[in-house]
């Protein structure tokens, strides 16, 4: 293949093909980021959801005990 005169040399090309893998690299890094933290936050809410339903049961649970035992 012939190569056409170019004022850039192959340094140059060789240049911005690693910057532009370098900004490529970061962008992917910053998506995955995002979604590690929305998974994340959505764990916790879920867990917190959780806990908060446990007490909930909790506290049904001990008036349906209280009520058989006959102490409103």
């Amino acid at each position: 293949m012939a190569r056409v005169n170019s004022k850039y040399s192959d340094n140059d090309e060789n240049a911005v093909a690693v910057a532009v893998a370098v900004v490529v690299a970061v962008a992917v890094a910053a998506v995955v980021d995002v979604a590690t933290k929305e998974e994340e936050e959505e764990e916790e809410e879920e867990e917190e959801y959780n806990n908060i339903e446990n007490e909930f049961n909790k506290g049904i649970a001990m008036k349906i005990s209280q009520a058989f035992a006959g102490k409103n």
